[in-house]
């Protein structure tokens, strides 16, 4: 999805973290982050779109086929 044009457009606007869940030293921590601090499920995927205060503009959890769609829930946050 990621190498899609429109979806790398879109993704160029965004400063990317990355929080690994499933694997790696920090995945009970990550998870926990994720459910303490955002009040929602770990799922893989899960995509969130935030404000520089930390404000959860945009939630996606689960994967996302749809070019259209991803790119509409990345704009959320534009």
């Amino acid at each position: 999805m990621f190498t899609r044009p429109r979806v790398n457009s879109a993704l160029s606007k965004f400063v990317i973290a990355k929080l690994s869940i499933d694997s790696g030293k920090f995945q009970d921590d990550n998870r926990r982050l994720i459910r303490e601090r955002f009040r929602l499920e770990p799922t893989l995927p899960i995509y969130l779109v935030l404000k520089p205060t930390g404000e959860v503009v945009a939630v996606q959890a689960g994967m996302e086929r749809s070019e259209e769609k991803f790119v509409q829930f990345l704009e959320k946050g534009l």
